[in-house]
């Protein structure tokens, strides 16, 4: 909301919106920022309505509604639809058919258009996590200190690891290779099951009728579904 620090008397009037307010201004500091904003937003928001007022540093005041409003319309000046890449990612495991089938729903949800297909890239999971993995820090994956990240240690050209993803219902294995181009290549075919983590609960369960019956069991569940 940097419109507030050169406002005049319309918006009309103004000089920049939002980030498009730079050094030429020699109006706007990140110190400045921050303070109004926690101003904006703390004070205000709270009981924001129709009739929220903002004041300006040069003290003068307008509603609220106009200056949102016109946050949302010059959101839309630059950007479009066509400026949008969106990446939708699908388990490892699925066919060609199955992820097709998620490029059309995408389109049928007016995400994207057929005439303009490289809007919408199809990521296998495994990828997006590795990718994800390798740029984080080595503090924040391995509880290492240091600004490294994960490629600057070990997650060099010639590389090779597994990626076990555990979800709630089933486990893939990948494994991958890193080229020296940086990308990843798929060296074994993913594998998996119905192994995720509600199979593990299923066996817990299968457990307890073990020792307590089956009976007991169903007869406690129902009875205390929080426990």
């Amino acid at each position: 909301m940097a419109l507030h620090k050169v406002l005049n008397t319309k918006l009309d009037s103004a000089h920049r919106f939002g980030f498009c307010i730079s050094s030429p201004l020699k109006l706007i500091r990140i110190k400045s920022i921050r303070q109004n904003l926690c101003q904006i937003y703390l004070l205000q928001l709270q009981t924001l309505d129709r009739n929220t007022k903002l004041t300006a540093r040069n003290g003068k005041r307008i509603d609220a509604l106009v200056v949102f409003a016109h946050s949302l319309r010059t959101g839309d000046e630059k950007y479009n639809e066509k400026d949008i890449r969106w990446v939708m990612t699908v388990p490892a495991i699925w066919r060609p058919a199955a992820k097709q089938f998620m490029r059309e729903a995408a389109c049928k949800a007016e995400m994207v258009s057929n005439n303009a297909p490289e809007q919408l890239l199809i990521a296998l999971e495994p990828e997006a996590a590795s990718i994800h993995c390798r740029e984080m820090k080595m503090r924040e994956f391995a509880n290492e200190k240091g600004d490294a990240t994960v490629s600057d240690v070990f997650a060099r050209p010639g590389s090779k690891y597994l990626v076990i993803d555990i979800g709630g219902g089933t486990l893939d294995v990948t494994a991958h290779e890193i080229l020296t181009n940086g990308n990843i290549k798929e060296i074994h075919q993913v594998t998996g099951g119905p192994y995720g983590g509600t199979k593990v609960d299923e066996e817990f369960v299968s457990l307890l009728e073990r020792f307590f019956g089956t009976y007991q069991v169903k007869n406690f569940r129902e009875n205390h579904p929080a426990e």
